[in-house]
């Protein structure tokens, strides 16, 4: 309660007779309750989503803190990430920075940024590792010897013994390079197929959308630089990731996909370039229902 609504009950009677007591007593008294709620405000502004019992705002005194923390605590937030599931990656940032570097660490930050819908990622290096997040959480790791695993959203652990798809993406022998895969739909930012150039109703890039439009995926540069900085901030040191793939077919770039290798619709070597010249003829060498955006080298 108020310091004003107990007024009547801590002024003397003869200052209760006089009006202007009163008047004076409530100046006095207002003061000092602005003074508590903005102290108030601004310890629980500091706690992001620490007070879960408030009726408003789905428990937070405020949201105008979020962005500040987020700076000095370095973590950016999805463009469509709600305050709730930001305000908890705000809490648990010591956590998220001991994880940077690692393949499920900078994955978890990929698919918190782009919710709220999370879909499924994946990271996959040059030496044939597969991690993957699923759209219900679980998380998997493949590998060329079979010796990989899965743990269910619930905590449940499990092999997975299939040898994984090796990843030849150019020839190149460097192994210190992994592809981000992102699928397709991501509610808001990416629909599940932008269509094809030429079809009479496709628009590269959604034309005066904010941070500008793509050629080839129907979203915003302001999604490609997110993702970008992830790799910078949450990716391993000295692991470049050259391209980020946005997959449209859910089955595609599948780690169990069966020999021989390499699979149709897997890099055989020759995706350094879109396109090569086969008896004259120049080629696509990537799959068709995927696009391809540079990453950060």
């Amino acid at each position: 309660m108020a310091l004003i609504d107990k007024l009547e009950k801590m002024l003397p009677g003869w200052a209760l007779e006089r009006s202007h007591w009163l008047a004076l007593g409530g100046t006095l008294a207002a003061v000092f309750d602005a003074l508590i709620d903005g102290a108030r405000d601004g310890v629980f502004g500091a706690l992001p989503g620490q007070v879960d019992d408030l009726p408003f705002l789905g428990g937070f005194a405020g949201t105008d803190g979020l962005p500040l923390i987020g700076r000095d605590r370095r973590i950016p937030r999805g463009i469509l990430e709600t305050a709730g599931v930001y305000a908890a990656a705000l809490r648990d940032w010591r956590f998220i920075h001991r994880r940077a570097g690692l393949a499920f660490g900078f994955l978890s930050q990929v698919r918190r940024v782009l919710g709220p819908s999370f879909p499924r990622v994946r990271l996959v290096s040059s030496s044939g590792i597969w991690h993957t997040i699923e759209a219900d959480g679980t998380m998997k790791m493949h590998t060329p010897a079979g010796t990989g695993f899965q743990i269910s959203a619930q905590g449940v652990s499990t092999p997975l013994t299939s040898a994984a798809h090796p990843w030849d993406w150019d020839g190149s022998s460097d192994l210190f390079r992994c592809w981000l895969i992102v699928y397709a739909p991501v509610d808001g930012l990416v629909p599940a197929n932008e269509g094809e150039w030429g079809d009479g109703s496709t628009r590269w890039g959604g034309e005066g959308d904010p941070g500008g439009g793509l050629i080839g995926i129907d979203s915003t540069l302001a999604f490609v630089d997110q993702l970008r900085g992830l790799v910078a901030a949450f990716g391993a040191d000295g692991v470049t990731v050259p391209w980020i793939i946005v997959a449209f077919d859910q089955s595609s770039f599948d780690p169990e996909t069966p020999g021989p290798y390499p699979a149709a619709g897997m890099p055989d070597g020759t995706w350094g370039r879109a396109g090569r010249l086969i008896g004259g003829v120049y080629s696509r060498t990537r799959l068709s229902t995927a696009r391809y955006v540079r990453g950060v080298s």
